[in-house]
């Protein structure tokens, strides 16, 4: 039976007797039925405030939750709402005391409470990426140095000898210590030394049997007897040898031979299928030994590191940050009475965007909701009104944090099988109708509409249904960019159509809907944004923009290190740690602090100014800058580098230079660089903070700019991922080319409890069927992707497609689609 929108939305706002399952298209106002079904939870069903859990998966969605739901009680207030008002004005008194937060951060508060219980520091601090990371590196060398009087030493000594790097295999341990669990893994072992002396007879047996059937300098002839002489030298090596002879086997297998110089004939055939056979064992040994490596490596990082890792935060009185999530699970899992305390105290739990939900917070939210008598949350029947679920699995782009559409589909089902209901909801506000019929269009074809068994991983395709449908303008422009030439050729030339369609846009005074007036008026750069799936390329579109006098601002992109602001600053750490270090002197007067240009720098040189402690004073503002160089010297066991950024932004004139220019990026990432320089140099000290900030810089590590408060009327540049949950008047969707990386380590099937993994030589042998499975899975993933593009926009769409004939790469999308 189909049932309405209109009905499905009264009966979230009505129904407190059942659990709900929400399943909202992008556009149709998830949040606001969260927020709604609180309200009434509130006013109409008498719960308090702080008997309802509402929780989120961004800092910013759950403050916009706290306050659409702070101005719908006010509105119940000053508007009536045909409820009791005096429940809105108390609940309104007492907002604070509700429960609205990140799942971590709920997760945090539960410990935080519980921290006897749950066996944690008691005041433990949250550690950031970066403390995180350090302590991490630290952690690893203890260990490595303990390693040496344990267990553990022979499978590292191994790994090392056959190998494999110190930095791969610190990269593999990190990437499985932030797993949700590691379970024991167990692989038939490899008798290596009995295979060689096998086939080491075998051949040797073929040479005898075969002398009479060619002549010796017959290539075939000459392939056996090298490999009997390489076989026999394998032989009577030592164990850990021939290991390493195993992985790292390089003598060619190609069968050889002249068909016309054997006889009887068919015996040169018969060699040939023994060479083929003997690579076909020799590689699922070599598969079988990885397993078995794999195998003691990860048994030892779950025995051995993992609790050598978790002690050294704990006796610091540190958590990391999925430290909040496992130990949250881990207390609900083995603690009735606290599961008995929460249940008795939340007496809702309102999840939204639930698609972003990996297994340990959907255990930890199904444990809040549950019977707390009951210990298996899986087949315990949750009691009725008490769990409300809202998202779009079609939405679920964060499979790389462990969101999984399989988790949704799991949680969906076992609602349903416990007396809960699904409701669909499909009316979309925010999009003209014409652009909803292309998006409708497209992933009507690209996702299916029903539950495919072989690969559940898919996500259900419901068609969204429009609800705006102003005038007859053209909604959709699928624009071709030139899809042959180099990678940055193709990103120039679609970044020059993004251009023009811009200029075309405003020049035309595209007209869009205001919602806040309720009328139409033109178009304004501040009314577009250009999504992209990443930030590659990103370079091209900013030069152009400035070249073409379009404002541009980014909600920040991942070259934080790389900026001339933040090497400039690394630069007098480094001098001011180093003062003999020239290369600090010159970069500091050659960046944006300073500004000097080459042929200053060459000048003040040759009149013998200072790059270091020692040099002549001289004239000019090179000369000045040396002058208070040399003082800062002075004081540099009194100052943090904070202190240091403090003096440096009140001698330098680059911060009012950037006011001036309204770089609002730069000056984000300047505000974000002395957050750092405060809170990490005072506890890490000048040197390591120093030492840390020139590696990130020297490698150009990723990191997130600092973030824009007001963007002004500007073309705003995104991510997808960035984009999730907003909407603009007009978005051009471009730049979109992926291409399948997979790990470089490790893959697992959690559900299976399968493990793969590649090594400098071979993988193990389920490292191929993971790896296809994890493409299959990047593949829907990356159409769950696009449909968060397409619907983002009001009302017009345009996607720069990129379609290249010979390799077939782009959207594939139709001009006239």
């Amino acid at each position: 039976m189909i049932v309405s929108d209109e009905a499905n939305r009264e009966r979230i706002a009505q129904d407190f007797s059942t659990n709900l399952v929400v399943e909202a298209g992008a556009g149709t106002g998830k949040t606001t039925l969260l927020v709604e079904r609180a309200f009434r939870a509130i006013v109409a069903e008498g719960m308090r405030v702080d008997q309802l859990v509402l929780v989120t998966f961004m800092e910013r969605a759950a403050e916009e939750i706290q306050e659409r739901l702070s101005a719908r009680l006010q509105s119940a207030i000053t508007q009536g709402s045909g409820l009791p008002k005096a429940r809105s004005q108390s609940a309104l008194a007492h907002l604070d005391q509700a429960v609205i937060t990140t799942i971590h951060g709920l997760g945090q508060r539960i410990i935080s409470e519980f921290a006897v219980e749950a066996g944690v520091p008691i005041g433990f601090r949250v550690l950031d990426g970066y403390d995180q990371s350090r302590l991490w590196s630290e952690c690893w060398q203890g260990w490595l140095r303990g390693v040496q009087h344990s267990k553990a030493h022979e499978i590292v000594h191994t790994l090392l000898v056959l190998g494999e790097s110190v930095d791969t295999l610190k990269d593999m341990a990190r990437e499985a210590t932030e797993w949700d669990e590691i379970w024991e893994i167990k692989a038939p072992g490899v008798d290596i030394g009995a295979f060689f002396s096998e086939w080491y007879a075998r051949f040797q047996e073929w040479y005898q049997f075969s002398q009479s059937a060619a002549l010796d300098d017959d290539p075939g002839r000459v392939q056996v007897k090298t490999l009997i002489e390489h076989l026999a030298f394998v032989c009577a090596m030592d164990p850990s040898t021939k290991s390493r002879a195993l992985i790292a086997w390089t003598l060619s297998l190609s069968a050889k031979g002249n068909q016309k110089n054997w006889r009887p004939k068919g015996t040169l055939k018969m060699q040939k299928e023994l060479i083929r056979g003997f690579q076909d064992v020799l590689h699922a040994t070599q598969e079988g030994y990885a397993a078995h490596l794999l195998e003691q490596w990860l048994n030892t990082i779950r025995l051995d590191l993992i609790p050598f890792w978790k002690a050294y935060r704990w006796q610091r009185g540190q958590l990391a940050f999925d430290d909040l999530l496992r130990e949250t699970r881990n207390l609900l899992r083995h603690h009735p009475e606290v599961r008995q305390t929460l249940y008795q105290r939340w007496r809702l739990i309102l999840v939204d965007e639930f698609q972003d939900t990996d297994p340990t917070q959907s255990e930890i939210l199904f444990r809040l909701a549950g019977d707390p008598n009951q210990s298996d949350w899986q087949t315990s029947e949750l009691p009725p009104g008490r769990l409300f679920l809202v998202g779009d699995v079609k939405q679920s782009i964060y499979r790389f944090r462990g969101a999984d559409v399989q988790t949704f589909q799991a949680m969906r089902q076992k609602v349903v099988r416990d007396g809960g209901a699904v409701l669909k909801v499909k009316q979309n506000f925010r999009s003209e109708a014409g652009i909803l019929d292309v998006v409708n269009q497209i992933f009507r074809e690209r996702m299916p509409d029903q539950p495919d068994v072989e690969r559940p991983y898919l996500a259900i395709y419901d068609p969204l249904v429009a609800s705006r449908n102003h005038g007859n303008q053209k909604r959709v422009s699928i624009r071709i960019a030139p899809g042959a030439g180099t990678a940055d050729l193709r990103r120039q030339a679609e970044a020059q159509e993004t251009v023009e369609v811009i200029a075309q846009a405003i020049s035309e005074g595209w007209p869009i809907w205001d919602p806040r007036t309720e009328t139409e008026r033109r178009l304004q750069y501040r009314d577009i944004a250009i999504l992209m799936p990443n930030r590659t390329g990103i370079d091209w579109y900013r030069d152009l923009f400035i070249e073409r006098g379009i404002p541009l601002a980014s909600l920040g992109g991942v070259g934080f290190f790389r900026q001339d602001e933040i090497r400039g600053f690394s630069s007098v750490l480094s001098l001011l740690s180093d003062p003999d270090d020239e290369v600090a002197w010159l970069a500091f007067f050659l960046s944006p602090w300073v500004g000097a240009s080459h042929a200053e720098v060459e000048a003040y040189r040759e009149a013998g100014g200072a790059f270091g402690p020692s040099g002549e004073r001289v004239s000019g503002t090179l000369g000045q800058w040396g002058q208070i160089l040399l003082e800062w010297l002075m004081r540099r066991e009194e100052w943090l580098p904070v202190d240091v950024f403090d003096a440096l932004s009140r001698v330098s004139g680059l911060l009012p230079f950037l006011h001036a220019q309204g770089d609002r990026q730069a000056l984000a990432n300047l505000a974000k660089l002395r957050e750092m320089a405060r809170m990490h140099g005072q506890s890490w000290g000048f040197r390591e903070f120093a030492d840390w900030l020139s590696d990130r810089v020297e490698s150009g590590e990723n990191e997130s700019e600092g973030v824009v408060e007001d963007l002004g009327d500007a073309v705003q540049l995104s991510t997808v991922h960035q984009a999730k949950g907003l909407e603009w008047p007009m978005c051009i969707v471009t730049n979109w080319h992926l291409e399948f990386h997979p790990p470089q380590h490790i893959l697992r099937d959690a559900e299976r409890r399968v493990v793969g993994w590649r090594t400098r030589y071979f993988n193990s042998p389920q490292y191929e069927a993971l790896k296809m499975d994890a493409q299959d899975r990047e593949l829907a993933e990356r159409s769950r992707l696009l449909y968060v593009a397409l619907t983002r926009p009001r009302d017009y769409l345009v996607v720069i497609e990129r379609f290249n004939e010979k390799t077939g790469s782009g959207l594939s999308l139709h001009p006239d689609v």
